[in-house]
């Protein structure tokens, strides 16, 4: 089982908003686990290669909390 990490509510305009924190975690992690990331032009998001297949992965905020 990985670690666990909580993400920080941002409050003050420098702060880095909750999709920058996810965003931030995914790509550690596909670090971590041996892939290599391939720029994307949008943001928040990213292409992720293991052997090559091709994986991407776009943080979004959601419209509605639940």
């Amino acid at each position: 089982m990985g670690e666990s990490r909580r993400l920080s509510k941002p409050v003050r305009p420098e702060d880095p908003s909750l999709e920058q924190q996810v965003f931030a975690l995914c790509t550690e992690a596909a670090e971590q686990a041996g892939g290599y990331l391939v720029p994307h032009m949008d943001e928040h998001t990213i292409n992720i290669v293991f052997a090559g297949h091709q994986v991407t992965v776009k943080v979004e905020a959601r419209d509605k909390p639940h």
